[in-house]
């Protein structure tokens, strides 16, 4: 009995450490994912660029001052999206914010209020 409970003790043990080991291992591993998948971003994002320029330098003089103002036109439209985000989100915050002053003003009055009529 004394020995099954040493080999069940060692076994824990054991298995602890291996749980250990293995925990460290996934640690590791999840690191290298991340890494691989910045540098597989970066990859891609280089591909696309290499593969633009490709398809430039295959257009004609036309063809390119077209394809300019095309991707002009698209980044003007994702910077004025950007820009309305941006003005929504603000916009959602003085709301809050005026919200908050009301609610603290609205507090601050009856307060007042109270205290007159309690003089009263």
């Amino acid at each position: 009995l004394a020995d099954k409970q040493q080999r069940s003790a060692k076994a824990t043990k054991q298995l602890a450490e291996d749980q250990a080991a293995l925990a460290e291992v996934e640690a590791m591993l999840a690191d290298k994912r991340a890494a691989l998948d910045k540098v597989a971003t970066m990859l891609l994002s280089r591909q696309k660029e290499l593969d633009y320029e490709n398809q430039r330098k295959a257009l004609t003089t036309e063809e390119r001052a077209l394809l300019d103002v095309q991707r002009s036109q698209m980044e003007r439209a994702v910077s004025d999206q950007v820009e309305m985000e941006r003005r929504a989100l603000l916009s959602k915050q003085m709301s809050a914010m005026r919200a908050e002053v009301d609610k603290a003003v609205g507090e601050e009055r009856a307060a007042a209020l109270a205290a007159v009529r309690r003089e009263l």
